[in-house]
Formats: structure tokens, C-alpha cells, sequence
């Protein structure tokens, strides 16, 4: 009969080794591969909205050069002509050239309404926009600096804001 009681021929449990990390299961290539289809795509979206709003930079460079010049009162009278040129060479490089380009006056002033979701353009002292460049010079030294002012940060907005899929 054999012995129940006897602990000698016993072995010690065998515990097996970590799991190793690598290689993964098929499931996390699988996610893996999602992961860098999405950075990829947000870096691309990123790079193309960041060219295509390359134009806005640049108007918004020129426009803090134009408030400088309009600051001085040597360069004033320049300063303020260059307004609505820096406002319709914004227009044209946004929008189709064929509405943009053939606007001018309170359909313009109007166009700009539209994209920008204000009605400011209408009004004064954005009215002053489609009068800049035809104004006498005496008319335009004269203008009190505040409407200035607000014809500048309007100016602002609507470049920093305007939308390209406005219904024209």
C-alpha cells in the first residue's frame, strides 16, 4: 500500500515565464495601422488648411502695415486709398474671380455682409470702405480717428472671419 502522508516526492508548482509584448496579437496591428492612417490625415488636413489660408496671413500682415502708415500723418492719405485694395485682392484670392472681381459699390459693400455675418459694411463707418479711394484728400484728413479705428478692426474681422461657402 502506498503512502499517502509522504511529502518527499513532491515538486515545487512550475510557474510559467512573463508574457512577452512582442510580437502582438493581430488585433493591435490592426489598430496600429489606424492610429498612423489618422495622424496622417490630421497632419495633411492641417497642412492643407494652413496653405489655403496662407492668403489671410499675408492680408493681415499688410493690413498691421497699412494701420502704421495710417497712424502717421504723412502716410495717411495712402494708407487709407490701400484699404479697399488690400480688402478686394483679399476677395479675389478667397473667392471665385468672376462674382468677386465685378463687384464694386453697395453690392460690394453687400458681398462683403454676406461673407463676413455682419451687417457692419452697410453702415458706418464701413460704408467709408467703397469711398476710400475716390475721396478728396481734404475729406480724408479730416475723418475723425475713431471711425478710422473701427474701419480697421472691420477690416480685421472680415479677413480673419469671412467664410468661402457663403451663398452668393
Amino acid at each position: 500500500m502506498p503512502e499517502t502522508g509522504n511529502l518527499d516526492k513532491l515538486y515545487d508548482i512550475v510557474v510559467p515565464g512573463p508574457v512577452s509584448w512582442w510580437p502582438a496579437a493581430p488585433g493591435w496591428y490592426v489598430i496600429g495601422l489606424i492610429l498612423v492612417c489618422l495622424v496622417t490625415l490630421a497632419i495633411w488636413h492641417t497642412i492643407r488648411q494652413r496653405r489655403m489660408n496662407r492668403f489671410r496671413r499675408e492680408a493681415l500682415v499688410e493690413l498691421d502695415r497699412l494701420f502704421a502708415s495710417i497712424g502717421d500723418s504723412r502716410q495717411k492719405i495712402s494708407g487709407l486709398r490701400s484699404l479697399p485694395e488690400l480688402v478686394k485682392r483679399t476677395a479675389l484670392a478667397g473667392f471665385d474671380r468672376t462674382h468677386a472681381a465685378q463687384l464694386s459699390g453697395a453690392a460690394w459693400l453687400e458681398f462683403l455682409n454676406q461673407t463676413g455675418s455682419t451687417d457692419m459694411f452697410t453702415k458706418k463707418p464701413g460704408s467709408l470702405l467703397s469711398e476710400l479711394s475716390f475721396q478728396k484728400e481734404e475729406i480724408l484728413e479730416a475723418l475723425p480717428e475713431e471711425s478710422v479705428q473701427q474701419l480697421l478692426k472691420l477690416v480685421r474681422q472680415w479677413i480673419k472671419k469671412h467664410r468661402k461657402n457663403v451663398r452668393i
